[in-house]
């Protein structure tokens, strides 16, 4: 349903796709000639109307901003995205990146990658860059690198993944981080104390992140311990908050300073993407 915020990325993408075309037109119309329109020509072209025998429903895809109409994994962020895109820059720049960036791909199609195509094609800067990342901000679209970069390798300012006040998440970091960008890998330093257990989990993934952890043993480059997915997979896979999750349980022979580095997933789905974000967490019994 247009309520749904976990969808396969292709699914929200072609959905939101279908929702906007025919805004797109019923806008062109309005322009050049409303006469041959159904309805009223005052009716705004953001309302999608569709008919089923003698009935029928409508939408209002200018509604705001707020859950659940947020991530790409959800139609109705992707139809407002499209069409204030529309509004801003016209409807060629938009159907540009479709037949001149989307047709030419071998990676799955969805709003990240018709992302990368309107900056490849349009190269937006400054203020028009600064405005269209925030549209994709205000849908809680992470496009963009976070705080901590540069952290794809240990530096002496890289930041130090604290262990959690109780043994549940309530006292735990909730610092976001983000996947973005060709084979981003984000890395964290860990200070583990000899014989005890510890474990480390990704959590809270959205816009179709899939993450892939390592832990390594810092002074010798040992990688310890790994993990893809946290749960068993089978079939279709939700972009939900947990489902492509990692976790990792390790117990130290030594204490030590390790490294947690976290990437995209090498092995995940076509419903899930290249980018996303995540918060991470260590916890210890």
């Amino acid at each position: 349903g247009l309520r749904q915020n976990n969808l396969d990325l292709r699914l929200a993408f072609s959905e939101g796709w279908g929702n906007f075309f025919p805004l797109a037109i019923k806008h062109w119309l309005l322009a050049t000639n409303p006469n041959i329109l159904s309805l009223a020509t005052a009716t705004a072209d953001n309302i999608y109307v569709d008919t089923r025998g003698s009935s029928g429903w409508f939408y209002d895809f200018s509604i705001p901003p707020a859950s659940p109409y947020i991530y790409a994994s959800n139609e109705v962020a992707v139809t407002s995205l499209l069409k204030r895109w529309q509004t801003d820059y016209g409807f060629e720049q938009v159907w540009r990146v479709m037949t001149d960036h989307l047709q030419h791909i071998n990676t799955p199609t969805n709003l990240e990658a018709f992302w990368d195509g309107w900056l490849t094609l349009h190269a937006p800067s400054g203020e028009a860059f600064n405005a269209l990342q925030q549209q994709l901000v205000d849908r809680e679209i992470f496009y963009q690198a976070d705080k901590f970069e540069p952290d794809d390798t240990l530096r002496n300012n890289t930041p130090e993944l604290a262990l959690c006040l109780t043994t549940s998440s309530a006292g735990c970091q909730t610092d976001q981080h983000t996947l973005y960008g060709n084979d981003d890998e984000d890395s964290l330093r860990l200070q583990l104390r000899a014989n005890t257990q510890y474990s480390i989990k990704t959590l809270d993934l959205h816009n179709g992140a899939d993450t892939f952890l390592t832990l390594i043993e810092t002074a010798t480059q040992t990688v310890v311990a790994e993990n893809d997915n946290a749960l068993s997979l089978s079939g279709l896979v939700d972009n939900d908050s947990t489902s492509l999750s990692s976790f990792i349980s390790y117990t130290p022979p030594q204490d030590g300073q390790y490294e947690v580095k976290i990437k995209t997933s090498a092995n995940k789905p076509n419903s899930a993407g290249r980018y996303g974000d995540y918060v991470i967490q260590l916890l210890s019994k």
